[in-house]
C-alpha cells in the first residue's frame, strides 16, 4: 500500500510538472518591402510574444522604433513587454526617414533632450540602448558605422561579430554591456570611440583589429574581465585612461606604432605585471616589465605588481604623470641625480612606500605627487625645487616635510575643492594642523606669509 501511494505521489508530481507551461521560443521572419511598414506586417498580438526576430529589407526610425518594443523598450527608454532576445538584420538595410525612434529622456529648457532618426547604412545613436534583453545580434552586412551609445546598457549581449565595412565604433558605444564575454573588432574598423566599452566587465577575450588607429579616452575602463591586451601594430595612439581599472590585466603588449600613450592608460591595473614592447616601435621601450621613451629619459608606468625597492636607471630625466601610481606593494623608490621632474599623481596610491629621497637636480614636482601615499610619514624638499603642485600632499600621512630652499618653492592648492566632500576636509585639516615644516634657519617668516605654505600651522627653523 505503502509503495502504491508513493508511486501514485510520483505520478501525479510527474503531471503536474509537465502540465506548468515553460516560456516558449517563438521565432518569426519577417521582409520589410516598404520601409516604415514593419508595424503593419506584425500583428500587436504576437508583438510581445516573438523571442527570436529576423527582419530583411529597408528599415526606417518606424521599423527600429517598432524593434525597440519587440526588445523590451519604447523610444523614451520605457520598459515594454518585449521579449525579442535573438535579432537578425544581417540581411536589412538601415536607411534614413520615418518618426524618431529614440529620444534622450533628460529635460533640456522646457523639452525633452535630442531626438534620434535613423541615417543610411547607420547603427544609430541609443538604437539599441538599454535592451537589456537581447542576448544576440546579427548587424547589417552594409553597416558603416556604430554611434554613440548604440548598445549601452545592453547588460544581455553575450558576443558581437562586426561586419566587414563598420569603420568606427561610437562614443559609449557598448558602455556597461557586462554580459559581453568575447570580442573581435575587424580590421576595417579604424577608431574605437570614446568610453566604447567602458564597464563591460565580463569581457575576457578581445582581439584589436590590425587597422585601428586610435582608441579613446577610457575605451576599455573598468573591463575587469580582461587578463592580457595585444595592441597591433597599426595602433598610433592609446587616449587617457585607454584601459584604466582593468583590475585582471597581467600583461600588455604594445605593438611598433604605438607614438602617443595617453596618461593614466593603465592606472588602477592592479594586477599588471609586465609591459612588452615591439623592439621596432620608435617611441616606446620596456625595461624589466616598466614601461618607458625609447631613449629612457622618461618613465611612463610601474606595473602595479612591483614589491620593495625599485631602483631608477640613472638616463631618466623625468618621472611621468601617474608613473607609479597605485604600486602600494613598492616600499623604497631610488631617484638618480638626472631627475629634474617628477609629474602629475606620480606617486600617489603608493601606500607601502616607507620612503623617497628626492634628489638635488629636481625642480618641479607635480600635482598630487604623494597624494594617498599613506605610509609616507616625512619627506624633504631639495633647494633646487621651485614649484610643487596642487593636493601634492593630499590623503598621506606625511608628519615632517622638511624644505631646504631659502625662497619658498610655490605651492599649489593644499585643499581640493569638492562640495560635500567631509573626507576632504578631513584630510586637509589633518595635513595642516599636524605635519611640520622644517626650514633654514631665517626664512621662517617667509614661508609663514608664503601662498598656501602659511595654511601650515607649525613651521620651524632647523
Amino acid at each position: 500500500m505503502k509503495n502504491q501511494l508513493s508511486l501514485s505521489f510520483l505520478l501525479v508530481t510527474a503531471c503536474l510538472l509537465f502540465s506548468i507551461p515553460l516560456e516558449a521560443q517563438v521565432s518569426k521572419t519577417v521582409d520589410v518591402a516598404t520601409a516604415g511598414t514593419l508595424p503593419t506586417l506584425i500583428t500587436e498580438g504576437e508583438k510581445d510574444q516573438i523571442t527570436h526576430l529576423t527582419v530583411t529589407g529597408d528599415l526606417n526610425g518606424d521599423d527600429i522604433r517598432y524593434i525597440r518594443e519587440m526588445a523590451g523598450m519604447n523610444k523614451y527608454k520605457q520598459k515594454t513587454p518585449g521579449k525579442v532576445s535573438v535579432l537578425d538584420l544581417t540581411r536589412a538595410n538601415i536607411v534614413s526617414g520615418g518618426e524618431l525612434y529614440c529620444r534622450d529622456n533628460f529635460i533640456l529648457g522646457d523639452s525633452l533632450g535630442p531626438v534620434h532618426k535613423t541615417s543610411d547604412k547607420v547603427i544609430g545613436s541609443c538604437m539599441f540602448e538599454s535592451c537589456s534583453g537581447l542576448t544576440e545580434i546579427f548587424l547589417p552586412d552594409n553597416i558603416t558605422s556604430i554611434d554613440t551609445s548604440a548598445f549601452e546598457g545592453c547588460t544581455g549581449l553575450t558576443s558581437l561579430t562586426f561586419p566587414d565595412n563598420v569603420i568606427s565604433i561610437g562614443i559609449r558605444a557598448f558602455e556597461k554591456c557586462t554580459g559581453l564575454t568575447s570580442l573581435t573588432i575587424s580590421d576595417k574598423v579604424y577608431s574605437i570611440g570614446v568610453w566604447a566599452f567602458k564597464g563591460c566587465t565580463g569581457l575576457t577575450s578581445l582581439i584589436i583589429g590590425n587597422n585601428v588607429i586610435s582608441i579613446g579616452d577610457l575605451a576599455f575602463d573598468g573591463c575587469s574581465g580582461l587578463t592580457s591586451v595585444l595592441i597591433p601594430n597599426s595602433v598610433t595612439s592609446m587616449k587617457y585612461g585607454a584601459f584604466s581599472d582593468c583590475s585582471g590585466l597581467t600583461s600588455v603588449t604594445i605593438g611598433s606604432g604605438v607614438t602617443s600613450i595617453g596618461y593614466p592608460a593603465f592606472s588602477s591595473c592592479k594586477r599588471l605585471q609586465e609591459f612588452r614592447v615591439s623592439e621596432e616601435n620608435t617611441s616606446y621601450c620596456q625595461l624589466e616589465g616598466v614601461l618607458y621613451s625609447k631613449d629612457k629619459t622618461t618613465l611612463i608606468t610601474c606595473p602595479a605588481t612591483k614589491t620593495n625597492e625599485y631602483i631608477i636607471p640613472n638616463s631618466v630625466t623625468s618621472i611621468g604623470d601617474y608613473a607609479f601610481i597605485g604600486c602600494n606593494k613598492l616600499t623604497s623608490i631610488t631617484i638618480p641625480k638626472s631627475v629634474t621632474s617628477i609629474g602629475d599623481y606620480a606617486f600617489s596610491g603608493c601606500n607601502g612606500l616607507k620612503s623617497i629621497t628626492i634628489p638635488n637636480s629636481v625642480t618641479s614636482i607635480g600635482n598630487g605627487a604623494f597624494a594617498d601615499s599613506k605610509g609616507l610619514t616625512s619627506l624633504t624638499i631639495p633647494k633646487s625645487v621651485t614649484s610643487i603642485g596642487s593636493y601634492a600632499f593630499s590623503g598621506s600621512s606625511i608628519k615632517k616635510i622638511r624644505c631646504e630652499a631659502l625662497t619658498p618653492p610655490s605651492l599649489g592648492r593644499l585643499k581640493a575643492y569638492i562640495l560635500l566632500d567631509n573626507d576632504n576636509d578631513d584630510a586637509y585639516y589633518a595635513l595642516i594642523n599636524i605635519c611640520k615644516i622644517s626650514v633654514p634657519k631665517g626664512t621662517v617668516n617667509l614661508y609663514k606669509s608664503a601662498l598656501h605654505w602659511k595654511e601650515f600651522s607649525t613651521i620651524i627653523e632647523e
